[in-house]
């Protein structure tokens, strides 16, 4: 049995579910993910992540309907654990977690001060959800990150072409434009940043916080630095590789 991890004081498990396909499994690590960086960013403490796999691995090359999963592609971070006992989880966890992360009930033995609940994804009417998946992977898997993130976790997600055409085009756009705003001097974005971290503090809404981007992105007041502060400190949450183009040639 592995020992607990006296360094780290925040304690999450993730509860993937047997059977609910690859996508909603993914979900729910980029929930966790989320919540993960919020913590450790924000709150400025440490952190350890448990899978609860329900003996089946957490993701695999190829899911149930055929979509390519690359690992590590998402920017997840590894967890410290992933087993299919949940005696053995709350034995790494010394008893009881700080958040439980779920689209379902949690499993009896699971003992946490907080349950998170995640929402389902489906996929617009006449639109077949691993066709959308599979485009958005092919195209950038952090595109699909974005897609997702474009909902409260306690949201349904319902991805449709013209979401996952967004989350695409958007992705781009933002990466294009931080490579540009990287040379301009810099100003702090304090007020604006602060209210997107108490976003993600209080009630982990990437909604929120993806609104307020496109508001400071779209904002003639702001001068370039700023805007580029604003999507340094923020991404560094989000984890959607913005400064990706940064000192790469654009044509």
């Amino acid at each position: 049995m592995p020992p607990s991890d006296p360094l780290s004081d925040y304690r999450i498990v993730v509860q993937l579910q047997a059977g609910s396909g690859e996508v909603a499994n993914m979900r729910l690590l980029l929930v966790a993910d989320l919540l993960r960086r919020s913590i450790e960013g924000i709150r400025r403490r440490n952190t350890a992540l448990v899978l609860l796999t329900n003996d089946r691995p957490p993701t695999t090359r190829r899911s149930e309907q055929g979509i390519y999963l690359p690992p590590g592609g998402f920017q997840v971070k590894s967890a410290q654990l992933s087993t299919g006992s949940a005696e053995v989880a709350m034995a790494f966890s010394s008893g009881s977690f700080d958040t439980i992360i779920t689209s379902s009930r949690p499993a009896d033995q699971l003992a946490g001060r907080r349950i998170l609940r995640v929402g389902a994804v489906s996929s617009h009417a006449g639109s077949a959800l691993h066709e959308i998946v599979a485009d958005l992977i092919n195209e950038d898997p952090l595109a699909l990150k974005l897609a997702l993130l474009r909902f409260h976790h306690e949201s349904p997600a319902e991805l449709s072409r013209a979401r996952a055409h967004r989350a695409i085009e958007t992705l781009q756009r933002w990466r294009f434009k931080v490579a540009g705003w990287h040379d301009m001097p810099r100003t702090k974005p304090a007020q604006q940043l602060l209210t997107m971290q108490r976003a993600l503090a209080t009630n982990l809404d990437s909604a929120t916080v993806l609104n307020l981007m496109h508001r400071i992105e779209t904002d003639p007041r702001q001068p370039s630095g700023y805007k580029y502060a604003a999507f340094r400190d923020i991404d560094r949450i989000l984890a959607l590789n913005l400064g990706y183009l940064i000192g790469k040639r654009r044509g």
